[in-house]
């Protein structure tokens, strides 16, 4: 049916994705990277058929080229979620990638998410522990046994 749809539309984005998907599923990551690249040649940039071109071929092994398909795409789209995190991801196994690199990747994937929560957020305030007689009290910890008997 998705085969229908995309010689009908092929230029349509969320047939193509879903198509991938499809054969993802099934461990066709060769077939899935086909889809995106012809994905890409009818709309050129599009982020989400990007990250699943880079996330096929590191599925395939193509540590290096998934890495540079997935670092050109987040400079087009430093905001997209997915992409920072697959980025990240994918310089984890790039047989000799920089650990600065790496670690700037994983930030920036941090400040993308902070991005997009509502925040700032304080710290949880934990109320205090105090007695009757107004002075701090220790937390008490006891132990039980698995058998409930021999603690």
């Amino acid at each position: 049916l998705l085969d229908r749809a995309l010689l009908a539309a092929p230029a349509h984005v969320d047939a193509r994705l879903m198509r991938g998907l499809m054969l993802a599923e099934e461990g066709r990551y060769e077939e899935v990277a086909e889809v995106c690249r012809e994905g890409l040649r009818l709309t050129p940039g599009q982020p989400d058929l990007q990250l699943n071109l880079g996330l096929a071929l590191s599925q395939s092994g193509l540590a290096e080229e998934a890495t540079s398909v997935l670092r050109a795409a987040l400079v087009a789209h430093p905001g997209h979620v997915g992409l920072a995190r697959a980025y990240a991801n994918a310089l984890n196994y790039l047989p000799g990638a920089e650990a600065a690199e790496a670690l700037a990747a994983h930030e920036h994937h941090g400040r993308v998410i902070e991005a997009l929560l509502p925040g700032p957020y304080a710290p949880p305030v934990r109320p205090a522990r105090v007695g009757a007689d107004g002075r701090a009290r220790r937390l008490r910890i006891g132990l039980l046994s698995a058998d409930l008997r021999t603690h």
